[in-house]
């Protein structure tokens, strides 16, 4: 079991994983108050060792002598989705905390199980979902738990933008490493801002989904109405089909307004029933995208909140940001279970 450090220790982290979302975490590791980036691990040992001397941090060349490494505190997962299981438990046995990239795992029943053993070991297991960290929407979940639009009734919510094609050539495109296309890769970001609202959903309803022509088993569009267990109702889109979409949009229905998010950039408008529309935009947060940008493409605030608030909890301040907390391996587990009953429902369906 883990001890609680003082507020002003460092908390040591190790990176495995240093290709497209491993720069960024190690970036957002680098750049967040109170973190310290120790070592780094990746397959690729000329890639691990570019970045460990650009980081200034420790390379490892093998993955368990890190995890095990009695001065690291957090163990960071950025690897593709078929290693996580493997990776979670060994830290998990090694007494380390855990940020692991979305989706948890791809198997539900062992995301469920990782969760319950963290708890029972005393160490946080957190899911990296950054996206419930983005400014907007840690602003309407302010406006729903202050009641300024009345009760919420129903969510509206769309994500995913068509990746490149490199990218589906690589492991993103092979089902067996990535559990599957558009709803594992960003529609499990929009099931956990969902739930952030309505708490963890039924069975999802109304299941529609389009394959890939050319990859076996790769969904490049899925819709669902899914009810949540406070009895709101929503419905959730993803898809790879559009390249001019915004990468996020999210409605809010309330008895007294609506409440849309979108991203990017960041924008929140305010719709009341009796008011004035307005209107949030986030120049900030846009700005701060943008110098960080040079330094990895996609790196941007939530990262570093997600990494703060984990802090958080790991030396005993408790929850920061508007009452949003980092996601805990339950959420993970919540959110994998959801994808899986929605692929399930597809069995049968032409593909």
């Amino acid at each position: 079991m883990q001890t609680k450090h003082a507020k002003n220790q460092k908390i040591n982290a190790f990176l495995i994983g240093t290709g497209g979302q491993g720069a960024r975490r190690g970036y957002s590791i680098k750049l967040s108050n109170g973190w310290n980036l120790a070592g780094v691990y990746d397959t690729d040992s000329n890639r691990a060792s570019s970045m460990a001397k650009k980081w200034k941090c420790k390379s490892y060349s093998e993955v368990l002598s890190g995890i095990r490494d009695k001065d690291i505190d957090v163990v960071v997962i950025a690897t593709p989705p078929s290693y996580h299981d493997e990776l979670i438990e060994m830290a998990i046995d090694a007494g380390k905390h855990v940020l692991c990239e979305k989706p948890l795992t791809i198997h539900s029943e062992s995301a469920q199980k990782l969760a319950e053993k963290s708890e029972a070991k005393g160490v946080i297991l957190a899911t990296g979902f950054n996206h419930r960290f983005y400014k907007p929407v840690l602003d309407a979940v302010e406006l729903i738990k202050n009641q300024a639009f009345g009760e919420l009734i129903q969510i509206n919510g769309r994500i995913g933008q068509k990746p490149d094609e490199q990218d589906l050539n690589g492991w993103l495109g092979n089902n067996r490493i990535s559990g599957g296309g558009v709803l594992t890769d960003n529609g499990s970001h929009l099931i956990d801002l969902i739930q952030l609202f309505i708490g963890q959903v039924n069975q999802p309803q109304d299941v529609q989904m389009k394959w890939d022509k050319m990859r076996s088993h790769i969904e490049i569009f899925a819709s669902a109405n899914l009810t949540g267990s406070n009895g709101c109702k929503a419905f959730m889109e993803c898809s790879w089909m559009d390249s001019d979409e915004p990468y996020l949009r999210m409605e809010l229905v309330c008895d007294r307004g609506r409440i849309r998010i979108s991203a990017f950039p960041w924008r929140l408008e305010l719709d009341p029933t009796d008011g004035q529309r307005t209107f949030r935009n986030y120049l900030k947060e846009r700005i701060l995208m943008k110098l960080y940008g040079f330094k990895s493409p996609g790196l941007e605030p939530s990262l570093m909140r997600e990494m703060e608030s984990i802090r958080e909890q790991i030396v005993g301040d408790g929850i920061k940001f508007n009452n949003v907390n980092f996601a805990t391996g339950f959420d993970g587990a919540n959110v994998s279970k959801t994808i899986s009953s929605i692929l399930n429902a597809t069995i049968g369906m032409k593909r």
